[in-house]
């Protein structure tokens, strides 16, 4: 999604990506699992897979399925992933914030690699996730 500063409208010519994220998961989901019928198979992910990937090797197309379902699935996290800054700087888009340089800061030199280190070095911050759900059991 394009992102645009609060009250700005862009005026560059804004693409929007045809591929969402939300719509592989539940194909590679489905081709995976063999359910709900054939339809995954005209979709993109599958398509890129087992012809420009892994052409005529079901067994390695569904391994790196396997592997971009649980990637997608701990991108679902990732707010940067769903939306490009569109402005004079960046009219093509930042790339989901990839091309925001930052100073070297957090052992990062780009504002969506640093949100992705927060990710991995606060998952240890058990206490937080404790608290809350302290907090929702006793407020039933």
């Amino acid at each position: 999604m394009p992102y645009v500063d609060e009250g700005q409208i862009s005026d560059y010519n804004i693409t929007q990506n045809t591929h969402y994220l939300t719509e592989g998961i539940q194909n590679i989901a489905d081709w995976l699992s063999g359910k709900n019928g054939t339809a995954y198979q005209s979709s993109y992910m599958y398509t890129y897979i087992t012809t420009h990937l892994y052409p005529g090797r079901d067994d390695l197309s569904k391994s790196y399925a396997l592997r971009l379902l649980i990637h997608y699935i701990g991108d679902i996290m990732q707010p940067l992933h769903c939306e490009s800054r569109y402005d004079s700087k960046y009219p093509d888009g930042d790339a989901g914030a990839n091309a925001f340089p930052l100073p070297y800061h957090y052992s990062v030199d780009e504002l969506h690699a640093l949100f992705d280190k927060v990710l991995y070095v606060e998952r240890t911050n058990i206490p937080r996730v404790s608290i809350c759900r302290r907090h929702q059991l006793y407020s039933r």
